[in-house]
Protein backbone atom coordinates (compact mmCIF):
# COMPACT_ATOMS: atom_id res chain seq x y z
CA UNK A 1 0.00 0.00 0.00
CA UNK A 2 2.72 2.55 0.76
CA UNK A 3 4.81 1.71 -1.97
CA UNK A 4 2.04 3.86 -4.24
CA UNK A 5 2.81 6.82 -2.59
CA UNK A 6 6.96 5.79 -2.77
CA UNK A 7 6.77 5.02 1.33
CA UNK A 8 8.05 1.39 0.62
CA UNK A 9 11.37 2.35 2.11
CA UNK A 10 13.40 4.52 4.82
CA UNK A 11 12.04 7.49 5.27
CA UNK A 12 14.93 9.34 4.71
CA UNK A 13 18.69 8.51 3.81
CA UNK A 14 19.46 9.12 7.69
CA UNK A 15 16.52 7.19 9.55
CA UNK A 16 16.97 7.02 12.65
CA UNK A 17 16.86 3.18 14.65
CA UNK A 18 13.39 4.01 15.75
CA UNK A 19 12.07 5.45 12.95
CA UNK A 20 12.32 2.17 11.77
CA UNK A 21 10.71 0.36 13.84
CA UNK A 22 8.07 2.88 13.88
CA UNK A 23 7.42 2.40 10.00
CA UNK A 24 8.33 -1.68 9.59
CA UNK A 25 6.65 -2.35 12.93
CA UNK A 26 3.48 -0.31 13.57
CA UNK A 27 2.38 1.56 10.24
CA UNK A 28 2.97 -1.23 7.73
CA UNK A 29 2.08 -3.86 10.27
CA UNK A 30 -1.01 -2.26 10.74
CA UNK A 31 -1.93 -0.70 7.25
CA UNK A 32 -2.02 -4.44 5.99
CA UNK A 33 -4.77 -4.93 8.28
CA UNK A 34 -6.67 -2.22 7.31
CA UNK A 35 -6.11 -3.06 3.59
CA UNK A 36 -7.12 -6.07 3.71
CA UNK A 37 -10.29 -4.82 5.93
CA UNK A 38 -10.89 -2.53 2.94
CA UNK A 39 -11.11 -5.22 0.85
CA UNK A 40 -13.46 -7.37 2.68
CA UNK A 41 -15.67 -4.25 3.24
CA UNK A 42 -15.76 -2.95 -0.77
CA UNK A 43 -16.48 -7.08 -1.64
CA UNK A 44 -19.23 -6.31 1.27
CA UNK A 45 -20.77 -3.47 -0.15
CA UNK A 46 -20.95 -5.10 -3.97
CA UNK A 47 -22.38 -7.66 -2.52
CA UNK A 48 -25.22 -6.15 -1.07
CA UNK A 49 -25.78 -3.74 -4.10
CA UNK A 50 -25.76 -6.87 -6.38
CA UNK A 51 -27.88 -8.91 -4.27
CA UNK A 52 -30.56 -6.06 -3.48
CA UNK A 53 -30.70 -5.20 -7.44
CA UNK A 54 -31.70 -8.75 -7.86
CA UNK A 55 -34.50 -8.35 -5.87
CA UNK A 56 -35.12 -4.83 -7.23
CA UNK A 57 -35.00 -3.84 -2.94
CA UNK A 58 -32.05 -1.64 -1.45
CA UNK A 59 -31.16 -2.38 2.33
CA UNK A 60 -29.90 1.55 2.69
CA UNK A 61 -28.68 0.30 5.96
CA UNK A 62 -26.42 -2.44 5.54
CA UNK A 63 -25.40 0.24 2.60
CA UNK A 64 -24.84 3.11 4.99
CA UNK A 65 -22.97 0.82 7.16
CA UNK A 66 -20.54 -0.67 4.54
CA UNK A 67 -19.80 2.92 3.52
CA UNK A 68 -19.31 3.97 7.28
CA UNK A 69 -16.61 0.90 7.33
CA UNK A 70 -14.73 1.64 4.12
CA UNK A 71 -14.62 5.66 5.45
CA UNK A 72 -12.79 4.84 8.48
CA UNK A 73 -10.37 1.94 6.41
CA UNK A 74 -9.70 4.67 4.22
CA UNK A 75 -9.31 7.54 7.13
CA UNK A 76 -6.75 4.75 8.72
CA UNK A 77 -4.68 4.40 6.00
CA UNK A 78 -4.52 7.74 5.11
CA UNK A 79 -3.25 8.64 8.78
CA UNK A 80 -0.23 6.17 8.34
CA UNK A 81 0.43 7.70 5.34
CA UNK A 82 0.58 11.38 6.69
CA UNK A 83 2.63 10.05 9.56
CA UNK A 84 5.36 8.52 7.37
CA UNK A 85 5.23 11.81 5.76
CA UNK A 86 5.33 13.52 8.68
CA UNK A 87 8.31 11.32 9.34
CA UNK A 88 10.01 12.33 6.26
CA UNK A 89 10.06 15.63 6.67
CA UNK A 90 11.10 15.35 10.31
CA UNK A 91 7.45 17.22 11.75
CA UNK A 92 7.52 17.23 15.44
CA UNK A 93 11.06 16.71 15.75
CA UNK A 94 13.20 18.63 18.30
CA UNK A 95 15.80 21.40 16.02
CA UNK A 96 19.24 20.24 16.64
CA UNK A 97 20.85 22.77 19.54
CA UNK A 98 23.35 24.73 17.92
Amino acid sequence: FHAVFRQGGPVRPDELTIEKEVRVWWVYTYSGGFVLTLAFDLYELADIVFEDALIDSFDREQIGVCCVALFLDCWYLQGDAHLLHRMRHRYGTPKPSR
